[in-house]
């Protein structure tokens, strides 16, 4: 038989061994507490005038309430009764078990520690003393205490139980496991030993086995809530959230003071897309169990739904602070990830890991941060950790192949890839990372099958389809880009989406009209699309036809009167066709909708015409709506511009209290816009003061001193500093200003060993490479470039210069067709970039496509009007395809700018046009 146990200890070991507070209680209604103290009261006074000699009452009536679950009246009898005879030994064993049952645990001890030094070997005693260290998570107290009960009173269900539990605690898989066994053998009926088995099994990973024995114990108790709960639990590490909610509301309806129970109901009601269904269980919950952990979690769980991740974080860290739980911990930190407080975020998720080491999702997310904050070798270690422990999980193996990608192992990250793939053949956003990857290790083909593949398992993924179309583009095959658009058309309104993507290719391939029939079958596809009217806007307007492109940008606001980025678009082609009023129109309805960036774009017109006070005007009142730092720092320039630079800097002064560093920065930039360089010297020093370790001081100290003309000491304050905390930034600004200074021996070096310390490190990568095309040095770096394009693919700047390195080098391995590609990959990804047009048409002029590069040159000279070489570029190219008349107005434009670098090629080339 087993020794007698208080019975809500039941529910206080099932919750310890599910990692929650080992304190869960569960709120007595009111009207039994009021009968539960009336009916104590009675008691004291009935034994108060019974005498001495009925402590013994006090006992039985106190283990009776024990039985009945009342351990909070068990305690005043027991309290009363040693009142009497204070000695007395089992009295002290029962209220220490009352404390043990009420989870006041250093109460118990208390009382169990006075009984040890008067019955060491009591059976009794130490099993209430194994049940004591059980609670507290310290198996090493817990498992000497049940080896002498064992010892006294041999094996029983209960003892082998908590043996199982205390081995769980210390990391003994296989002794808990036989012990739990042992338990069940001995007590076939006994369902919490089945419970503590089902969860060991799921913390080996072995969910089936887990799950059969969490159904056996329903076997034996087919209302159980706690099995009933582990079954919810068990459903949804199977991915079945409909079926755990089925569970829990269950469990909620047999025992409606089940507070998890009905937190679980909401939180999967929320899960499932049910959100009024989750608020309604939220609401029940403020009333039933106002101020307790769950319905803060519950709240916290609607607010980050509502992406309020800051009201969401407060109610998670309520919540923790009242009942610490791993879920709780690992919730706070995604509030605080939503939020974008990273570091805060990894507190709480290695918090979750120190007590639960194969907390996945805990890891997963310490991955994610690490890898934000650039801390790429622990990101690599823990996402290691994920692939060691789970070695079936494609997930895992995907995350380490980021890890390993951030660190520059290209070639382990294909491993990674692959593993996962072969796990998970269809997941896309690894086949696209890997083509990727292949594309910048010179192996195109191979790109080119995992794309396909991409394709195949999601052929509704707009980002898929637009992956291969625009590998098809990159590598100059236009049509089967096309084609690629096309295959994904369903007649849907997504397919808006897509002939927006044809629009700019059309137009590249001279085929107007083909661009201006995408436009109007994405009208028609979705008829709200804005991108299309931007799209047809660009068109027009690239062709100079200003009125067409009004007409679409009209067009959008007939459907959508209050669009700000139409408004601002139709006010500035209104200007454009010198219909100033109805611009001004335009521009005052866009401010209606309160965005920044109107007030940025109206305050802009209203400097070019010469109203300074409505731009001050304008920009104070969407600071005072925002309060953002671009808007306080353009105010200040308007302020500045006004020749009022004592109120710009009191817009600094007035937040310095509150953000100290958000001020100085925003008076250094001032400061530094006034020409007041010495000042803005001094307000970077007084930043290093604030923050001795980061390199932006000495980095913004040193600008100040390169403005003033003194480069040399700006370099050698960068060169002091960087002597002292080795930031390769420092090095990198050092480079920067010696070559500035003709001094290119000297920033080769800066370069040089700031990539010793980063390899990998785009920016510098770039750098050095300029600095070797300025010293015609293109096989130097071309090669710089082509690392920098495997490291980061997609970045525009090197693709754009690697193409121009190419055209330089013009050898073998780097011939013009080669650059084009180039190109057009930049140009895939900017497309509006006037930088990135330029180069398209002169790769487009390389490769002896005239009338391509005119258009594109067209386009960029659409962007930067005031650029007379862009001019002199887009003459060339219409000279070449025959359109002498255009080539000759595009460089009259050019040679109002007397003073460029092609002014003698303009002048030569206006005389052969004839005009």
């Amino acid at each position: 038989m087993d020794a007698p146990g208080p019975k809500p200890l039941r529910v206080a070991r099932y919750w310890l061994y599910t990692g929650e507070h080992p304190a869960r209680t569960t709120e007595v209604p009111v009207w039994n507490k009021l009968c539960l103290s009336v009916c104590c009261a009675i008691l004291v006074l009935t034994a108060s005038s019974c005498g001495a000699d009925k402590s013994s009452d006090f006992l039985t009536e106190g283990r009776k309430l024990m039985d009945a679950g009342n351990a909070a009246g068990a305690v005043v009898l027991f309290r009363n009764a040693l009142e009497k005879t204070p000695a007395d030994y089992t009295l002290h064993l029962e209220l220490g078990r009352a404390y043990i049952a009420l989870g006041k645990l250093d109460l118990a001890e208390g009382e169990l520690q006075k009984c040890l030094r008067q019955q060491p070997d009591d059976p009794p005693l130490n099993l209430a003393l194994g049940e004591l260290y059980v609670a507290r998570n310290e198996p090493a107290k817990a498992l000497p205490h049940l080896a002498r009960y064992e010892q006294g009173a041999g094996e029983t269900a209960v003892s082998r139980e908590l043996a199982g539990l205390a081995h769980a605690q210390a990391r003994s898989p296989e002794e808990a496991r036989a012990a739990l066994e042992r338990s069940i053998a001995l007590d076939a009926k006994r369902v919490t030993p089945r419970l503590a088995l089902a969860r060991l099994f799921l913390y080996r990973g072995d969910l089936k086995r887990a799950v059969a024995t969490v159904d056996e114990a329903l076997a034996v108790a087919p209302e159980d809530r706690l099995a009933l709960t582990l079954r919810g639990d068990l459903l949804l590490r199977q991915g079945d959230a409909p079926g755990a909610l089925v569970v829990f509301r269950k469990v909620a309806s047999l025992a409606p003071g089940d507070d998890y129970a009905r937190y679980m109901s909401g939180l999967l009601a929320l899960q499932t897309g049910d959100e009024a269904g989750a608020a309604a269980v939220a609401a029940s919950m403020n009333k039933d169990f106002k101020d307790n952990s769950l319905t803060l979690m519950l709240d916290g769980a609607l607010a980050a739904q509502r992406k309020d991740y800051t009201l969401a974080a407060s109610l998670f860290q309520r919540s923790v602070a009242m009942r610490p739980s791993l879920e709780g911990y690992y919730k706070l930190g995604m509030a605080l990830y939503g939020k974008g407080d990273l570091e805060t975020a990894l507190s709480q998720f290695n918090r979750v890991l120190e007590a639960t080491p194969e907390y996945d999702a805990a890891r997963r997310m310490t991955v994610t941060i690490l890898l934000a904050q650039r801390r790429v070798a622990e990101a690599r270690q823990e996402a290691q950790k994920l692939v060691e422990r789970n070695p079936s999980d494609a997930a895992a193996h995907f995350m380490l192949a980021s890890a390993q990608m951030a660190a520059g192992d290209r070639a382990g990250a294909e491993r990674s890839f692959e593993a996962g793939l072969a796990l998970q053949p269809a997941h896309v956003p690894a086949l696209l990372q890997l083509s990727r990857l292949k594309q910048a290790d010179g192996r195109p083909d191979e790109a080119l099958e995992d794309l396909k593949a991409a394709v195949v398992a999601a052929p509704d993924d707009l980002a898929v389809r637009n992956a291969l179309f625009a590998y098809h583009l990159g590598r100059g095959d236009t049509g089967k880009g096309v084609q690629v658009v096309l295959e994904g058309l369903r007649g849907t309104p997504q397919d808006a989406i897509l002939y927006t993507m044809l629009v700019p290719v059309y137009v590249n391939m001279g085929d107007e009209a083909k661009g201006l029939d995408a436009v109007a079958q994405a009208h028609r596809a979705d008829p709200d699309f804005p991108d299309a009217y931007l799209a047809g806007l660009r068109l027009h307007a690239g062709a100079g036809r200003a009125e067409q492109a009004l007409a679409e940008s009209e067009a959008y606001l007939a459907r959508k009167p209050d669009a700000p980025g139409f408004l601002l678009a139709s006010g500035a082609l209104l200007d454009l066709l010198g219909r100033t009023a109805e611009a001004d129109a335009r521009f005052d309805k866009a401010l209606a909708a309160n965005d920044p960036r109107v007030s940025f774009a109206v305050a802009e017109r209203a400097v070019a015409s010469g109203q300074d006070e409505k731009a001050r005007r304008v920009l104070e009142e969407a600071l005072r709506q925002h309060d953002q730092t671009t808007l306080r720092d353009a105010l200040a320039i308007q302020l500045a511009r006004m020749g009022k630079p004592d109120d710009a800097l009191a817009l600094y002064t007035a937040i310095e209290t509150q953000r100290p560093r958000e001020a100085l920065l925003g008076r250094y930039r001032l400061l530094t816009h006034l020409d007041r360089h010495q000042e803005a010297a001094d307000t970077a020093r007084e930043l290093g003061r604030r923050e001795s370790a980061s390199p932006l001081p000495v980095l913004l100290e040193a600008a100040a001193f390169e403005r003033m003309g003194q480069r040399p000491q700006g370099v050698a304050l960068l060169e002091a500093a960087h002597r002292k905390s080795g930031d390769p930034e420092l090095l990198l600004a050092m480079g920067g200003m010696l070559e500035r200074n003709g001094d290119e021996a000297r920033a080769e070096t800066c370069y040089r060993d700031a990539l010793k310390a980063r390899p990998d490190h785009v920016p510098t990568l770039l750098a050095y490479a300029g600095l070797d095309m300025r010293r015609k040095e293109y096989a130097k770096a071309t090669a710089l470039y082509e690392k920098a394009v495997s490291i980061a693919p997609d970045d525009v700047v090197a693709l754009n210069n690697l193409a121009m390195a190419y055209l330089e080098k013009a050898s073998r391995d780097a011939t013009p067709q080669k650059a084009l590609r180039l190109a057009l990959q930049a140009y895939t990804r900017a497309p509006d970039n006037p930088a990135v047009l330029d180069t398209l048409g002169v790769c487009m002029m390389a490769n002896g496509r005239a009338d391509d590069a005119a258009r594109a040159f067209g386009r960029a000279v659409v962007a930067v009007p005031g650029n007379p070489s862009l001019r002199y570029r887009h003459a060339e190219a219409l000279f070449k395809a025959g359109r002498k008349d255009m080539a000759a107005e595009e460089l009259r434009a050019a040679l109002q700018t007397p003073d460029f670098p092609e002014a003698a090629k303009a002048r030569d080339l206006l005389r052969k046009t004839g005009n």
